[in-house]
C-alpha cells in the first residue's frame, strides 16, 4: 500500500504535491511529526524559519511553490542540505503556524484535483508510521537539484488566488459565462476551476503537446 501511494504522488504535478502537503500537514500533522521532530535537530532550520515567518504572506506562499518547483533560490539550496527528519520538522513547523495564520494558509475554498483527493485518501487509510514513510518521500526531494524530475515539474508552480479578489473579465461581443468564467479562472491560475467548467475529472494540457494519460 505505500509503495504505491508514493508512486501515486510521484505522478502528481508539483502544484498537487504542493497542495497535498499543505491538506496533509494542517489535517494530520499533528500526529504524523512529533516522533520526526524528537529526532531531528532543529536549530540547522532555525535561521532559515525566522526568515520565512518575516516574510509577507504573498513571499511566504512563493517561497512553498519554489522548493515544490525545485528552484534555484538560497532557501531552496539551504532546505536540500537538511536531512529527511529536518524537511519533515520544517513542514510542520509550517503547517502549525500556517494553522495559526502565521504563514500564508491555504486560499479558502481551494479544492485538490480529483488526482490528489485520491492520494489523500490513500494516506489518511494509512497508519502513523506508514503515513510518515509517504511525507518522507514527498519532501526529501523538494528544494533546489540540478536534476529536475521533467515528470513532474513541467510548468512553475503558481499559488491559486482567493476567489473573491479575481477581476471580472468583460470581452466585446462575448456574453458566454462559460467563456468568460474560464478566462477569470485562468487569470487567478485555478486550472482546476477552469477545467471544471467543462467536466468534473478532467485534466489541462499544455498547447502543442502530446496529452498525458499516465496520470
Amino acid at each position: 500500500m505505500v509503495p504505491a501511494t508514493v508512486e501515486s504522488c510521484n505522478q502528481l504535478s508539483a502544484e498537487d504535491q504542493l497542495a497535498l502537503l499543505w491538506f496533509a500537514y494542517t489535517e494530520m500533522g499533528v500526529t504524523i511529526t512529533p516522533a520526526a521532530m524528537g529526532a531531528a535537530n532543529m536549530v540547522f532550520a532555525e535561521k532559515t524559519l525566522t526568515q520565512i515567518k518575516q516574510m509577507s504572506a504573498e513571499k511566504q506562499t512563493q517561497m512553498m511553490c519554489d522548493l515544490v518547483n525545485h528552484a534555484d533560490t538560497p532557501i531552496c539550496r539551504t532546505y536540500s542540505s537538511f536531512g529527511t527528519n529536518i524537511k519533515l520538522g520544517f513542514w510542520y513547523e509550517l503547517g502549525e503556524w500556517m494553522k495559526l495564520g502565521i504563514v500564508a494558509p491555504i486560499p479558502e475554498g481551494y479544492k485538490l484535483s480529483p488526482q490528489a483527493s485520491d492520494v489523500l485518501e490513500a494516506i489518511r487509510q494509512l497508519e502513523g508510521g506508514q503515513q510518515l514513510t509517504v511525507l518522507q518521500n514527498i519532501v526529501v526531494n523538494m528544494g533546489y537539484t540540478s536534476k529536475v524530475s521533467e515528470q513532474n515539474v513541467k510548468q512553475p508552480v503558481v499559488p491559486p488566488q482567493d476567489i473573491a479578489p479575481r477581476a471580472k473579465v468583460s470581452i466585446e461581443g462575448i456574453d458566454n459565462l462559460t467563456v468568460l468564467s474560464y478566462m477569470e479562472n485562468m487569470n487567478a491560475f485555478d486550472f482546476q476551476g477552469a477545467v471544471a467548467l467543462f467536466t468534473k475529472d478532467g485534466a489541462l494540457q499544455p498547447p502543442f503537446q502530446e496529452p498525458d494519460f499516465s496520470r
